[in-house]
This record gives C-alpha cells, sequence and structure tokens, in this order.
C-alpha cells in the first residue's frame, strides 16, 4: 500500500463535484444517494455557503480522499430559532484514517457555528465527538422489529454466501392499511398540518418545520425519496403522520420513521401498526427506529421491537460550553439526522 502524501481540508465546489461522486462510489454501495450528483445539489440548496458548505479532504494529487458533509434544519432552542448542521457522512479512505483527516473535518465542520448535532455515531467515531468533549445525548432509543422474519433470514444467508443485493422496494408499493392513508407525493395542505402537528412538540429543543423544510427535506425531487402515512379523525383533522424512509442493508430491506408525530397514543398506535404493515406488505423484512418519544418507545415495544444492545451514540457540539445547560428537554426525530436509509430508487 503506498503511504499517504499531504493532505489539505477544502471547501466544496462546482468543479470538485466529479471527484466527490468518484470517492462516494467507491466509498458507498452501489445506488446509494452519495453517488448521485443531484444529492449534493439538494443537500446545499439551504446551506448558508451552497456548496462551500461541504468539506472535503484532498491528497497531493487533488484526488478527494474523505468528506464531511452538513445537513442544515431550522432547529427551536428555547425561543430562538437557529440554523443547525448535523454532521453526515463523515468518511475517510482507509489509508487516510489514521492520519487525523477525520478530527480536522469535524473542527472544521463546527468552527462557524454555534451548535451542530451528530446522530447515528458508530462505536469507531463516538470517542471522537466524547474526546471533543460534546453534549452526549441519553434518552433515546435505538430499536428494531423483524417484519418477515424467515425472508430476512433467508435473504441474510444469501447475502452472507453471495453477496447478492437486494432490490429496493418502489414508493408506489406502500398502500393505505386500516384507514391510515399514504403518499409520496403530498399536497402542500398537509405539509402545512404536519408542520403545525409536528410543532406542537412542548420540547425547549427540536427541529422547527415549515411547509417548505418538510417538503425539502422529504419531498425534493433531487433528494432522497420518503413516504407519508397520515391519519385523520371523523371531523378530517390530522391526527397522526408517519414519514417513512427505506434502504437495503446486509441483503435485507429495511424501512425506518424518520418523523413520528400523533396526538394520542391510540393514533400513535393504529399510524405504526398501519404502516408497518404496509411496509411487511410491499416486501420490507425490518424495521429500525430511533425515537426519544416514550410513547413511541412503548408502541414499539408492544409490538415486539427489540432494543439495539450496541446503540449509536448523539451528541450536540457548542461553541459556548456553558450552552449544555439549555438542551435538556429534547425531542429529536431520526430525520434530523439520518439519511442512511433514504435509498428508494429513481426512477
Amino acid at each position: 500500500m503506498a503511504v499517504p502524501g499531504r493532505i489539505r481540508v477544502v471547501e466544496g465546489n462546482e468543479a470538485l463535484l466529479p471527484a466527490v461522486l468518484e470517492f462516494a462510489r467507491r466509498t458507498y454501495p452501489e445506488g446509494s444517494h452519495q453517488g448521485r450528483i443531484g444529492y449534493y445539489h439538494w443537500l446545499y440548496e439551504r446551506a448558508p455557503g451552497k456548496l462551500s458548505s461541504m468539506l472535503l479532504v484532498l491528497d497531493d494529487q487533488d484526488r478527494v480522499v474523505g468528506t464531511l458533509h452538513r445537513l442544515f434544519l431550522d432547529w427551536r432552542i428555547h425561543d430562538a430559532i437557529l440554523q443547525v448542521p448535523t454532521l453526515i457522512d463523515l468518511a475517510l479512505d482507509p489509508e487516510y484514517r489514521p492520519s487525523g483527516a477525520g478530527i480536522r473535518l469535524i473542527l472544521r465542520g463546527t468552527q462557524d457555528v454555534p451548535h451542530a448535532f451528530v446522530n447515528g455515531s458508530n462505536p469507531n467515531s463516538a470517542p471522537v465527538f466524547r474526546g471533543l468533549r460534546y453534549q452526549e445525548i441519553q434518552g433515546g432509543v435505538w430499536s428494531r422489529l423483524a417484519l418477515r422474519p424467515l425472508s430476512a433470514l433467508w435473504r441474510t444467508l444469501v447475502f452472507r454466501t453471495s453477496g447478492a443485493a437486494t432490490r429496493p422496494i418502489e414508493p408506489r408499493r406502500f398502500k393505505p392499511r386500516y384507514g391510515i392513508q399514504c403518499t409520496s407525493a403530498p399536497s402542500d395542505q398537509l405539509l402545512a398540518e404536519l408542520a403545525l402537528l409536528a410543532n406542537a412538540s412542548p420540547a425547549t429543543v427540536r427541529p422547527n418545520w415549515t411547509l417548505e423544510s418538510l417538503r425539502w427535506r422529504f419531498f425534493h425531487p433531487q433528494g432522497p425519496r420518503h413516504v407519508l402515512f397520515h391519519g385523520r379523525d371523523a371531523t378530517g383533522e390530522l391526527l397522526s403522520a408517519l414519514v417513512l424512509s427505506l434502504g437495503t442493508t446486509r441483503g435485507l430491506n429495511v424501512v425506518r420513521p424518520l418523523l413520528l408525530v400523533a396526538k394520542d397514543q391510540r393514533s400513535m398506535s393504529d399510524l405504526i401498526k398501519a404502516s408497518y404493515r404496509s411496509a411487511k406488505d410491499a416486501g420490507a423484512h425490518a424495521a429500525a427506529s430511533y425515537s426519544m418519544d416514550a410513547t413511541v418507545i412503548q408502541v414499539l415495544s408492544d409490538l415486539g421491537a427489540r432494543k439495539r444492545k450496541d446503540p449509536p451514540a448523539t451528541f450536540f457540539h457548542h461553541k459556548r460550553r456553558t450552552d449544555h445547560l439549555l438542551f435538556t428537554d429534547l425531542d429529536i426525530p431520526a430525520g434530523a439526522s439520518d439519511l442512511g436509509f433514504d435509498a428508494f430508487p429513481r426512477p
């Protein structure tokens, strides 16, 4: 193996996108959204500096050998609304991992913001954020529920023996169930209602949703694709809503709720049961979830979901160390970070 040369961390731009795509295609599985140029135009559409908010590691031949991307969302932090980046897609070519480039990317990615969010940090990267004295957030539960146990077992065996990938499920295969409707192309009216329902959370720290930000985050023509499930009461008022993503991992099709809100536990239970039944009928093998909501955690437990024994870690970075005192009453949906399961295929 060649000894890595000198590296530098730079901001992204249009001219570097071909090199970014080349890096993504050797780093992520075939068909991943990171391998599409439209993904980056979508991701940085709302970023303060557009593509310059992308951070890259270049080697001495100007090849991209590492990335750190930032998903910018509006957060309500007590009485203020601030744009907070979620650090995502931190990746380095294997030979550059011991070089310290990952820490350089993280420090560069947080130097110009008062707060930053990290969710789903694995055992390899979590010690880095702890070493940087990020605030570690407790209370989130990662769980998994088998939807088709026998089929999942068979697909896992096939994947382990042959490496054969699973064909992703098209959104059109998800159908309404038990009175809960679903769509992959929601109207502006429906998204406006969802924003009101999601923002009704009493938590003092949470994402702040609008019609525009929901459409950008989940239903943008260049962004990852999702399905929205929703239920109404007898008067037509929105009672519950769930944004579902799907990804292929280790030979399985796995769905995951990214935004999940309801007015009461009964509505939440009905919503989850209907969406998971629809996913099962469409061919999904399992459902994975992350939630800080006690109602969601209880409903999933009642359905037989099992907590992960080695859950990823969740962190907030604060420029002012004392700001951790403000981040105690939290409502963090998986959609504030998770892009790894957003793999519905594009036509």
